[in-house]
């Protein structure tokens, strides 16, 4: 049958109707690959990251107020407890103590403050948060920068988790949840970058103090951005960072170019990685576990599958500490005494310890018996493992030079290692 002349041009009206709606909500843009308006490198920097984006559409934002586009600012309830992972670093306790202050919640640290962190928050004179005790079980809190289980403060209750920050990827064994929460996590290289976002997206003002220390924060965890992990929004954001700290006289005078805001970063950096490497102050042992992370990783033994404990710390550092750590004498000391206290403390059935330079971007991995060093020799089958010395035979130095990043360098080819087939000896 032949359709008549209304009926097609009915049709064509409603094919056009699809065509416009598709248009008008993007699915046929070509605007950017990733999905957002483009925007110039300087727009974040000025502080106008949200409103630039929606400007440069082509899909007619101009047409609707702003806050169409974003979902409110979540609320969890005055008095929320922030927290970060188990061993507290810079990134986590930034975090969670600007979150705290966007949220109106209370910022928490489940351990002992690193000197890369105490320093930071003396030169910023900013109070450390209190440590999280037993008093403070059943309180409603949001996990920041982990979500894994094993890295969770065992003294928070998860059935009164309300909220997630992050930007690891979803652990093995993550944080298990009795109901819906809000989630944010982003592939980004620092979580302090996550948290700076909210400020901008939600128009709340950020006070100077915070943003050095969330710049300080995605500084630590990006290397100063020459990190693996670091990535082109973690630019933008320590830029836009840059640009709310109060600098010293002189720093900069009247030129804020971005060339002039990167020295700046360098020097505070330098300063802030200084204080890290130098831990003269603490044992063998207070360093090692100062930045421990453990990891549930899926292994098959004797055909069945498990689940195998993993400890890796890191020790970033400068020269000359670097050469220090790798004397004979010290390398002994961690392969015989402190790494196997280590284990036993958190019982391990793994345990690896990176020692990197992160301002020469070289490295080692260093394992303290036969069996780790073998599953570490066939997860790194390109770099060279030596013996750890003649009184010290057990142990390995693995040369993993340029790899630096233990969450996006390290830990993957061991999970893909254990996760293949083949006989665990421990």
């Amino acid at each position: 049958m032949v359709p008549s002349r209304m009926e097609r041009i009915t049709a064509a009206a409603g094919i056009f109707c699809c065509i416009y709606v598709l248009v008008w909500n993007g699915i046929l843009s070509n605007d950017e690959a990733d999905g957002y308006p483009a925007f110039t490198g300087e727009e974040i920097v000025q502080g106008r990251f949200v409103e630039n984006k929606l400007k440069k559409s082509k899909r007619g934002a101009e047409r609707v107020p702003t806050e169409k586009f974003m979902a409110p600012l979540p609320w969890f309830g005055k008095g929320t407890v922030f927290s970060g992972h188990l061993v507290p670093d810079v990134d986590s306790v930034a975090s969670a103590i600007a979150a705290a202050y966007l949220f109106e919640g209370v910022a928490m640290v489940p351990g002992e403050l690193n000197a890369e962190t105490a320093y930071l928050l003396d030169r910023l004179d900013i109070a450390p948060p209190p440590r999280l005790k037993d008093a403070y079980k059943g309180q409603k809190f949001v996990l920041v920068d982990h979500n894994a289980f094993a890295q969770r403060p065992k003294l928070l209750d998860a059935e009164k988790i309300v909220g997630i920050f992050d930007h690891h990827a979803l652990s093995q064994e993550p944080t298990l949840v009795t109901k819906p929460i809000y989630v944010y996590i982003k592939p980004w290289g620092s979580c302090s970058s996550l948290i700076a976002t909210q400020f901008l997206e939600h128009h709340v003002v950020l006070p100077k103090k915070l943003a050095a220390l969330l710049m300080a924060g995605i500084i630590s965890d990006t290397l100063n951005l020459k990190g693996p992990t670091a990535t082109f929004w973690d630019r933008k954001v320590l830029h836009w960072l840059a640009s709310r700290v109060e600098w010293s006289p002189g720093v900069f005078g009247r030129d804020m170019s971005l060339e002039n805001f990167q020295k700046a970063i360098d020097t505070f950096a330098h300063a802030q990685f200084v204080a890290k490497a130098n831990l003269t102050h603490m044992d063998l042992e207070q360093i090692v576990r100062s930045d421990f992370k453990p990891f549930y990783l899926s292994s098959t033994k004797l055909g069945r599958k498990t689940k195998v404990l993993v400890g890796w710390a890191t020790i970033e550092t400068v020269d000359p500490f670097y050469k220090v750590y790798l004397s004979p004498q010290k390398v002994c000391q961690l392969v015989h005494e402190t790494m196997p206290k280590v284990a036993k403390h958190y019982s391990l059935e793994k345990f690896f310890l990176s020692v990197v330079d992160i301002e020469r971007e070289i490295s080692v991995v260093i394992c303290a018996n036969t069996e780790d060093c073998t599953l570490l020799k066939a997860a790194f089958p390109t770099f060279n493992l030596v013996s750890a010395g003649k009184s010290c035979a057990q142990g390995g130095i693995l040369h993993s030079t340029p790899l630096v990043s233990r969450k996006k360098e390290f830990i993957p080819p061991l999970r893909k290692q254990l996760a293949a087939t083949h006989r665990l000896l421990r």
